[in-house]
């Protein structure tokens, strides 16, 4: 890309965040009042997903960029636990490198999975690397580093991220199945919510929820619910690895894996749905957010 292009490139995101902020971030709050059916408060915000909104916007919290970024949290993980118990929780990482066409196929497993460094629900999962088209993976994958992620939603951690391309190990579960996906939501160091995402690539994906106890929560959200799933073997252990995992923040979601008694790390959320999931009844939205008080102080706007 030329001088002149990268200048227009960043002319056109400065200016859509000057006009944003100066109308009061008209986009934003068009979404949310489709999304929510109440109006977005971002003086006052209350619910929590006028507070994911807030942080989009305001805060700028300098782990956050760390974190989100999938290829830069392994160390931070690292860091959070102490090489051999991250070990254990890592899954195992095969490759990375910021150009596609170095992926050394004919070295990799048979099965694997490939994602971008810098960007959320992207993925390819290879169950059987014969089967694949080679081109078309790596069209894919240039095409994931050609964009950048998150900017028009105002996530700001998303645009201090280098892309990289990263292939890890495929985890199963014993049915042979991407394993179900365990989600706490951890406000200053202590978990109120756990929804557990399954049938994720399947096109049949389901949502139950529960409290920090494992009691069923009827709360629905923009995904279907499913049937109670029973309490993992080792759910205190998954608890208390969130609550430290998230004890650095206000607030985070942690992701966790559960498969054959063992726990896997999944990825620290910053800005979960976009501040876009609703919750039903609406009540709730507003309980979630009371467990979280966000900071006093924030570092602004033209940093991005």
């Amino acid at each position: 890309m030329g001088l002149f292009h990268k200048l227009r490139k960043k002319i056109k995101k400065d200016y859509f965040l000057i006009s944003q902020r100066l109308l009061n971030y008209p986009k934003e709050s068009e979404i949310f009042l489709e999304k929510h059916g109440y109006p977005l408060n971002l003086k006052h915000p209350r619910s929590f997903n006028e507070k994911i909104v807030w942080r989009k916007i305001n805060d700028r919290n300098p782990l956050f960029p760390i974190i989100t970024d999938k290829l830069k949290v392994r160390d931070y993980i690292r860091e959070r636990l102490g090489e051999e118990q991250a070990n254990e929780l890592l899954i195992p990482l095969l490759f990375h490198s910021c150009d596609p066409d170095t992926i050394p196929f004919d070295d990799l497993p048979a099965q694997f999975v490939i994602k971008p460094s810098h960007a959320s629900a992207k993925i390819i999962i290879v169950r059987d690397k014969t089967e694949i088209i080679r081109e078309e993976v790596l069209a894919v994958c240039k095409d994931w580093l050609s964009k950048p992620y998150g900017f028009f939603d105002l996530e700001w951690a998303y645009q201090k991220l280098k892309p990289e391309i990263l292939i890890e190990k495929l985890l199963l579960d014993e049915g042979g199945r991407i394993p179900m996906d365990y989600k706490f939501h951890v406000f200053h160091g202590k978990c109120k919510r756990i929804a557990v995402c399954s049938e994720r690539f399947t096109g049949g994906r389901r949502v139950t929820a529960y409290d920090e106890n494992w009691n069923y929560s009827d709360v629905v959200t923009n995904d279907p619910g499913g049937a109670y799933i029973p309490k993992p073997e080792n759910f205190s252990s998954m608890l208390a690895l969130a609550e430290k995992l998230g004890e650095n923040f206000d607030y985070i979601r942690v992701d966790l894996y559960h498969i054959r008694g063992r726990i896997f790390f999944g990825e620290l959320t910053v800005y979960p749905t976009s501040g876009h999931g609703a919750y039903s009844p609406r009540e709730f939205d507003l309980k979630l957010g009371s467990y979280w008080k966000l900071p006093s102080k924030t570092k602004k706007f033209l940093d991005n």
